[in-house]
């Protein structure tokens, strides 16, 4: 919980992932309610009791309650509008650049708002253009995804390399699977960053945590490959 606290400080994305945790809670300890509750509650509060420092600083300098940061809402106008596949496929441009605040709210946004007030102006105008485009926002999602998995025609060496460890990580993962209570973790977390690119955007960077869960998969992949071909 510590570590997830300190983890979120560092990145706020990583910040909705105690939404996972209660999930998380009841697949380890499907036959234990009891023992589930418990270790959730223990985890939750310990992780928000790593991050309340930084609440109560950030509610004395600007008298607002923020979990984290002022930038989720830039984050999500900049890569949930009409003009971002014009220069970055499931990326991000900046919200200015949006093509949905007009002159008057782009000088608004830069003079005048404090950041707590422009987060909210870009969620505003990020959710309504979503809601008012639902195909279009599906279309992002798709080059988002594409983007966060790095799934394209690159065969420079790097990028071969990325495509044999994943395709083994599918294989083990799809084996590993079978018993989840001991590794569920290892599906919440690429399932987790997922969903989070899906919202704001995909990038290889963005992708980077969920590199040794990869390995792992892939590890285990490989591995039972081999005892088959040994053993036939």
């Amino acid at each position: 919980g510590v570590s997830l606290g300190c983890s979120a400080l560092a990145h706020a994305l990583i910040f909705p992932f105690f939404l996972f945790i209660p999930l998380w809670s009841c697949i380890s300890y499907k036959n234990n309610s009891k023992l589930a509750l418990k270790s959730c509650s223990i985890i939750l509060a310990s992780m928000f009791l790593a991050i309340l420092p930084w609440v109560v600083r950030n509610y004395t300098v600007t008298g607002r309650f923020i979990p984290i940061t002022t930038h989720s809402g830039g984050a999500f106008l900049g890569s949930n509008n009409p003009e971002v596949l014009k220069h970055f496929k499931g990326g991000w441009i900046h919200p200015i650049k949006s093509g949905l605040l007009n002159e008057n709210e782009i000088n608004t946004y830069i003079n005048h708002l404090s950041p707590e007030d422009a987060s909210i102006l870009c969620w505003k105008k990020g959710i309504s253009f979503v809601l008012k485009n639902p195909l279009f926002a599906l279309k992002l999602m798709f080059y988002k995804f594409k983007l966060f998995w790095h799934l394209n025609t690159d065969i420079r060496f790097p990028s071969l390399e990325y495509f044999f460890v994943l395709s083994f990580a599918i294989y083990g993962a799809t084996i590993l699977i079978k018993n989840p209570a001991n590794v569920s973790i290892l599906y919440l977390l690429p399932l987790f960053f997922t969903l989070m690119s899906l919202v704001f955007w995909g990038d290889d960077r963005i992708r980077s945590p969920l590199e040794p869960v990869l390995v792992i998969f892939s590890a285990y992949g490989i591995s039972t490959v081999l005892k088959k071909e040994t053993n036939d």
